[in-house]
Order: structure tokens, then C-alpha cells, then sequence
């Protein structure tokens, strides 16, 4: 997949790992380990390396908040709760970005939110 978007040349490349949650379809599979996770980001980065990066479900896998996979190749992040999983929060995802070093981007028409 990552060698397909790659010549597609797209901006922005979501990747949203599965956490499994008992009752749905996909709630008996196997939740893939941090380690497989840092190494999908990071082939990501590697092909395609102009892209944004986001990270969506999956960061609660790491006790960090998921900081390993920013410094794996990833650098954007959907924030917040999700669909059927409590994400991090926005505060504590910008002082995390900070951190690291990241010039935040504020959404078009937020006035610092």
C-alpha cells in the first residue's frame, strides 16, 4: 500500500491502526504490536517522504502517547476521541508536538484553538 500511495504522490496519508473491540467484526483479531506499528510509520516515511504522515487510532498502544511514532516518520495527528476509543487530548498532543520540535499549524479560521 505504502509503494501504491507513494505513486499517486498524495499530501496527506492517514493511518489508522486497529484497536479491536469485542462485539464488532474485526474484535477477535490480533492487536498488532508497538514495534510493527513504529516500523509501518516508518516505511511510510521512507516512500513517502513529502507526505503528512497522520496518525489516527492506535497511539494508545504506547505509553507515550505515541511520541515513538513521531520520531519513527510520522507528523501529524488526528486528536481527540474517537469512533469507539478515547484518544489523547488536544492539550496534551501539542505539548507532546512541541517537544519534539514541531511548528504546530493552526486549522484555516482557528484563532489558536
Amino acid at each position: 500500500m505504502a509503494l501504491t500511495i507513494a505513486e499517486l504522490e498524495v499530501e496527506s496519508i492517514p493511518l489508522n491502526f486497529l484497536i479491536p473491540m469485542k462485539g464488532t467484526p474485526l474484535g477477535d483479531r490480533e492487536k498488532l504490536a508497538p514495534e510493527e506499528i513504529t516500523r509501518i510509520v516508518a516505511i511510510f516515511r521512507y516512500l513517502n517522504p513529502t507526505a503528512d504522515i497522520r496518525i489516527a487510532a492506535g497511539r494508545s498502544y504506547f505509553n507515550d502517547g505515541g511520541e515513538v511514532l513521531f520520531r519513527s516518520g510520522a507528523n501529524a495527528t488526528l486528536t481527540g476521541d474517537m469512533l469507539t476509543t478515547v484518544g489523547n487530548n488536544t492539550a496534551q498532543d501539542r505539548a507532546m508536538l512541541t517537544q519534539l520540535g514541531y511548528k504546530l499549524r493552526e486549522k484555516p479560521g482557528s484563532a489558536g484553538a
